[in-house]
């Protein structure tokens, strides 16, 4: 009858032997740093004198420009955007390329702000090129699915949808579109807002202007 309690007081005794080694071999931590004796220390230090550490410097943050003092500081500047079509980031030197392939670019980059986070909204041209001119996703602007056996002829753009064109109009900018990509030209929608475009149509050049 007392083999039971024999055997359950072994399972104690092991479980607590168990927890000893555990215990024992848990990871050294800071709190178990032996104190320092603070008194011995300022004793044996009281003849030597520690610089004091500077003061924090005081940064004065500029104000933030007001929407009017950004206008009057880019009054009569151009807007330029320029679209390399199918330019992968990688293979571009300002984003560590090793080979110098695009220099003007990256000459450009020294004094400009780069930016490492964007995305393409449509992997194909005509889509992604309307979301630049309108700020909208292809769901939105329209320019969405293949129409017919061509993969490359897009829904026309939603009527009315306001483009980036129409807006410099409106500020007061002439607007003028030059393109050789037949996927990003007034014959699939692109840029038919544009005071004057010229583009490499298909079967040859056409431009057009007022």
């Amino acid at each position: 009858m007392r083999r039971p309690f024999t055997t359950i007081l072994l399972f104690v005794l092991l479980g607590m032997a168990v927890a000893a080694v555990i215990l024992t071999a848990r990871p050294w931590n800071r709190r178990d740093a032996p104190k320092a004796n603070h008194a011995g220390e300022a004793a044996a230090g009281a003849g030597e004198q520690s610089p004091l550490p500077a003061p924090p410097t005081t940064r004065t943050i500029p104000a933030k420009p007001s929407p009017a003092d950004l206008r009057k500081a880019l009054a009569g500047a151009n807007v330029v955007i320029i679209v390399l079509d199918a330019a992968r980031a990688d293979h571009i030197g300002c984003y560590d390329y090793p080979r110098e392939t695009t220099p003007n670019i990256d000459r450009l980059a020294e004094e400009s702000a780069v930016f490492d986070q964007h995305f393409c909204p449509y992997p194909a041209t005509t889509p992604s090129t309307a979301s630049l001119l309108t700020g909208l996703y292809p769901d939105t602007h329209g320019v969405l699915g293949a129409l017919g056996p061509d993969p490359n002829h897009f829904q026309p753009m939603v009527p009315g949808t306001f483009t980036l064109e129409q807006a410099l109009k409106e500020a007061g900018y002439y607007t003028f579109m030059a393109t050789a990509n037949v996927a990003a030209s007034p014959t699939v929608g692109i840029g038919e807002d544009f005071d004057s475009v010229s583009s490499v149509e298909e079967g040859g050049a056409g431009s057009r202007g007022k």
